[in-house]
């Protein structure tokens, strides 16, 4: 999430919170491979995390460029899924992929993710990411 709208809501400076939603806003339109580098799902880096941040945009601005950026990485996320393995997700790893059950970059964050789209409400547990 751009630090810019945070600290704008923060210490109440518009100036800051509109140059955070500009950069946050052309962020969505980035979605080819070349300029996201997203390989995995995962929260940290991956697209689960775009997704959950693109959210977290749609709650508190309703603008519709987040909606449909939430939308589609949350597809994204949906395509990264193996179903051929145990876990359904893999994080990639120095050049491998490997099973991982954490929270940032495997699928207990991932289906915490998807599990908060689908109950479409305010929810805070990104508080402890500092994205809330």
């Amino acid at each position: 999430m751009s630090i810019l709208w945070q600290a704008g809501k923060a210490i109440n400076k518009d100036e800051w919170k509109e140059k955070g939603l500009e950069v946050l806003l052309q962020s969505t339109k980035r979605t080819a491979y070349h300029d996201s580098l997203v390989t995995d799902a995962g929260i940290c880096h991956g697209s689960a995390g775009i997704a959950l941040i693109f959210r977290r945009m749609y709650l508190e601005t309703k603008l519709d460029d987040f909606k449909s950026g939430t939308q589609y990485w949350i597809n994204q996320t949906l395509e990264l899924a193996s179903l051929e393995e145990s876990l359904g997700y893999k994080h990639s790893l120095r050049d491998s992929w490997v099973s991982d059950y954490s929270l940032l970059t495997g699928i207990s964050g991932i289906g915490l993710v998807l599990l908060s789209y689908l109950h479409d409400e305010q929810q805070n547990w990104d508080e402890m990411l500092l994205i809330s």
